[in-house]
């Protein structure tokens, strides 16, 4: 298996519940960084979005890609290639969404309360009480994670940051894995098109990370 392979495998949460399908990226994206591996090998991440906006009757209104910055990801690689045994528990997706009056939440779909705009794994921890919601889904192919979750959002707003997230089962550091401002250029590609989002609209979410 090659290291890009092994490197994949890790990161993946392997339960079952949570393979529900592969994803595949539609195209080449900027790398985020390279991470030294073993024997001076490296592994160079790329990473991509794509948020689609619907509204409530399940339209599309909008679709937005871009690529995102590594953030704590790269201690998590380099823990993953220098401990055989560390691994990934489970995945998380976060959009902060500035609306008028502060940051605006989203709708948990079970309970009908505010909650926090945080899509989560099935074993990822999360406040039950307004701290996200679950039902988001990690698909590996070949040196290819996916990601894919959606949420409903019960205020309007402007979303200017994302953010995955990663929960280690062991040796390896929980916390953000990837981030994008919105607001900033990344890789040389301009800061993306402001994604507005209306009271009762649905954001899907997909994102893409490769290891090669």
């Amino acid at each position: 298996m090659s290291l890009p392979s092994v490197v994949t495998a890790s990161l993946l949460f392997l339960t079952a519940s949570s393979v529900a399908g592969a994803q595949e990226s539609t195209g080449p994206a900027a790398p985020l960084t390279t991470v030294d591996g073993s024997h001076g090998s490296g592994i160079t991440v790329h990473g991509a979005w794509t948020i689609t906006v619907r509204d409530s009757n399940g339209v599309p209104a909008s679709v937005h890609r871009f690529e995102n910055a590594l953030d704590g990801g790269g201690a998590v690689l380099a823990q993953l290639l220098a401990h055989p045994d560390a691994s990934v528990k489970d995945w998380a997706v976060s959009l902060n969404i500035l609306g008028s009056n502060g940051t605006s939440r989203c709708i948990d779909p079970t309970t009908r309360a505010p909650t926090t705009c945080i899509i989560a794994g099935p074993v990822f921890s999360i406040d039950p009480q307004g701290g996200g919601v679950r039902g988001l889904v990690a698909a590996v192919t070949g040196n290819t994670l996916a990601l894919k979750g959606a949420i409903r959002a019960m205020e309007g707003g402007t979303i200017i940051e994302v953010a995955t997230g990663v929960q280690c089962a062991a040796v390896c550091s929980s916390g953000r894995f990837t981030f994008r401002n919105m607001a900033e250029s990344h890789a040389g590609e301009p800061a993306p098109v402001a994604i507005v989002i209306k009271p009762g609209q649905w954001i899907d979410v997909t994102v893409v990370l490769s290891f090669s």
